[in-house]
């Protein structure tokens, strides 16, 4: 169960959170957390239930895992600068340490912005933040120094291994990530497979597999750390770069967990609307109309989207979610 002193520190942070954006002129705004409708995506599963009415009949909803896709629809609109801090939901996956299937998240968009321009930002926030005032149990110091590396870069210094190579198109792409996976974990060649699995969800499982096993684990924990400029190839709404086989994307990590996720929102509608014609079909209704929001009045815009239950459990050194958070699904599923 939460302490006291941590429960009071948690609101002072979104106190302050609020305070720091609507000192820049951000606009706090509230969506559904219930909805019809969903962006697919490909690593998340969703918690859905029905609406029942007398006139509709049954409608099949969901629990968002983000309220990206209500936001963006209020940036088509003209809203400007948004922020907002709600509760997301993601099934499916374990409650432990850094997991909780019912969690609060920070997300924010910036107009007329890229990636780079919120990494700014984002160091401002969280250089603006108090110190919890009690023993941290060794966290992290938000006033810096902070370290920007980018996904290639980070390979190199654990790995020694050149990614390019592995994110060319095609085949090309995936016979080089093969041969890194047998130099580099051959025990990852008895591990099954699905049969004939598509290249691209083949080419990103083998590349998250080297990233969670070999340089995740090894990344800096003693400060903030933001890994940049993802491969194009990891199918993400995010802008590509003009040079290299990336994309613009960024993620923080603080004491070595991932807690923040940046993109230079792509907002192209064709490469919207193929990015959702190659999603693999799912039991769940995708927004039909979620591509045509960039055909008009949708501004150049980068989004970031942050796990405050991480972020404050990494300050106050917790040792766990369950530390900072009231009545934690684990312990909700001990008194049944």
């Amino acid at each position: 169960m939460i302490e006291r002193d941590r429960l009071v520190f948690r609101a002072e942070i979104l106190k302050r959170i609020r305070e720091f954006f609507s000192s820049r002129n951000y606009l706090e705004v509230e969506t559904p957390l219930l909805s019809p409708e969903v962006i697919p995506e490909d690593s998340l599963d969703y918690f859905s239930t029905v609406y029942r009415s007398f006139r509709r009949g049954e409608t099949e909803m969901y629990l968002l895992p983000s309220p990206e896709i209500w936001m963006k629809r209020l940036l088509s609109r003209g809203l400007g600068n948004i922020f907002q801090i709600c509760r997301c939901f993601r099934n499916n996956e374990q409650s432990g340490s850094f997991h909780n299937p019912e969690f609060t998240m920070l997300e924010w968009y910036t107009q007329e912005a890229g990636y780079r321009d919120s990494l700014t930002l984002t160091r401002e926030l969280l250089g603006d933040l108090p110190n919890p005032g009690f023993d941290r149990g060794g966290g992290v110091n938000l006033r810096g120094p902070f370290r920007v590396m980018t996904m290639e870069e980070a390979f190199w210094e654990f790995t020694g291994s050149a990614i390019a190579p592995w994110c060319a198109p095609g085949e090309e792409g995936l016979a080089a990530l093969k041969q890194a996976v047998l130099k580099l974990a051959p025990d990852r060649l008895g591990a099954p497979e699905p049969p004939e699995p598509p290249t691209a969800n083949l080419w990103e499982g083998l590349f998250n597999f080297l990233f969670v096993h070999l340089v995740e684990p090894r990344l800096p924990a003693d400060r903030p750390l933001f890994l940049t400029d993802y491969p194009r190839r990891i199918a993400v709404l995010a802008r590509e770069t003009r040079e290299g086989p990336w994309c613009e994307r960024w993620e923080l990590y603080l004491g070595g967990v991932e807690i923040a996720n940046c993109y230079t929102e792509e907002g192209d509608p064709q490469k919207v609307a193929a990015y959702f014609a190659a999603r693999p079909p799912r039991k769940i209704k995708a927004a039909a109309d979620y591509p045509a929001i960039f055909h008009a009045g949708f501004p150049p815009v980068s989004g970031t989207a942050l796990g405050l239950d991480r972020l404050l459990m990494i300050l106050t050194g917790a040792p766990s979610l369950g530390g900072v958070i009231l009545f934690p699904f684990s312990d909700i599923l001990q008194e049944f």
